[in-house]
């Protein structure tokens, strides 16, 4: 079959495959890119922020202890209002956080940890009010000591909850950066393996389509040279049906003619 096609044939099929080669290591090339350009845009755009989102947390926990411990230690009432103010205003600013982290937070690990810290969050939350009231009503010294007994306490609790959040989405980072690093050896290892094969391909194409010329060529040329000396005693065989047999066919009845005259 392939021994019998057209020179323009056998051109074409080399050079298409070739060419079906080079389009599939480019679109695997492209594909993998995207893959790992996803993969680098969630840790930037997801996994980085909620990092970012659980230390936040930590530092409105401690600016709010921070705050009552004040409230306990001032007598002014305008001190005072000014402290519950930003109590508030640290609040709402945890509540946003949280908000942001149960929209952000998509792994069922991931939901379990922010489910507890936020259940650690009410108990403390509640227990700091209490310190609140009593610094607002002038006990100081009974908040004082809920502050650092049950206060402390429960903060400890509150916090390593976050620091478990935290830890969560430092291995999600790690995750995904070990996600994009496998993506990139697997694509380079494939695109190696598909360069190989085209090579490999090309010379073997390249050898076949030229001998299939070359060698045929070759011998009407040792034929016409043996003609121009003389020597009728050549034979020609046309054994293929491309352009080179039947060039070799027309040498061939050439040649019978020449001898029959």
């Amino acid at each position: 079959m392939f021994k019998n096609m057209k020179i323009g044939a056998k051109l074409g099929i080399g050079f298409g495959t070739l060419l079906i080669m080079l389009s599939i290591i480019a679109i695997l090339g492209m594909i993998r890119m995207a893959d790992i350009m996803d993969s680098m845009d969630d840790i930037v755009e997801n996994r980085f922020p909620k990092t970012i989102l659980a230390n936040d947390i930590i530092n409105i926990a401690n600016d709010s202890r921070a705050q009552i411990r004040n409230l306990l230690l001032t007598e002014s009432e305008t001190e005072s209002k000014a402290i519950v103010e930003r109590l508030q205003e640290n609040r709402l600013k945890n509540g946003k956080v949280f908000e942001k982290l149960k929209n952000g937070i998509k792994s069922e690990k991931g939901k379990a940890l922010l489910e507890s810290t936020i259940e650690a969050r009410k108990i403390y939350g509640d227990a700091t009010r209490k310190v609140m009231a009593l610094g607002l009503a002038n006990k100081n010294a009974e908040g004082y000591a809920l502050l650092t007994g049950e206060v402390r306490s429960l903060q400890k609790v509150y916090f390593d909850n976050i620091n478990e959040l935290i830890k969560r989405q430092y291995q999600e980072i790690k995750d995904g950066n070990e996600e994009s690093d496998a993506a990139y050896q697997e694509a380079r290892t494939q695109m190696i393996i598909l360069s190989i094969a085209a090579i490999i391909l090309g010379l073997f194409g390249a050898f076949w389509i030229t001998r299939s010329i070359t060698s045929p060529l070759n011998e009407l040329v040792d034929v016409a040279n043996s003609l121009s000396r003389g020597d009728m005693s050549v034979n020609v065989t046309a054994d293929t049906t491309d352009e080179t047999g039947q060039l070799k066919g027309a040498m061939k009845n050439m040649l019978d003619t020449v001898k029959e005259m």
